[in-house]
């Protein structure tokens, strides 16, 4: 199911909504010069990096390399409920819908 359009305030429609690493790139690696010019690097470096792809969900490593911040939680973490809700909130205190990326 492909993903919503952003609303109104740039953010997407409340939930989980899960996407092809494809989708993803098709729908957030455009629009603008900088997303097309890391989607583009991301995209081609993926499989040339001096580093095992592991150390891609490593956010240090993820800014330093790419300039973009990424956050991996392991399945099945007790966690995780909390961790998306909280995600899910924007600085205005209303609710925002998150990405999750089938690898």
């Amino acid at each position: 199911m492909p993903l919503p359009p952003f609303g109104l305030e740039g953010d997407l429609p409340e939930g989980l909504h899960q996407v092809s690493i494809a989708e993803f790139f098709a729908y957030f690696g455009s629009n603008t010069p900088q997303r097309v010019r890391l989607a583009t690097r991301l995209q081609f470096d993926r499989d040339r990096l001096p580093v095992p792809v592991d150390t891609l969900f490593d956010p240090v490593l993820a800014k330093r390399l790419y300039g973009i911040d990424v956050l991996s939680i392991p399945e099945g973490s007790a966690l995780l409920p909390t961790l998306l809700d909280g995600l899910a909130i924007t600085r205005a205190f209303t609710r925002r819908g998150l990405v999750e990326v089938r690898l």
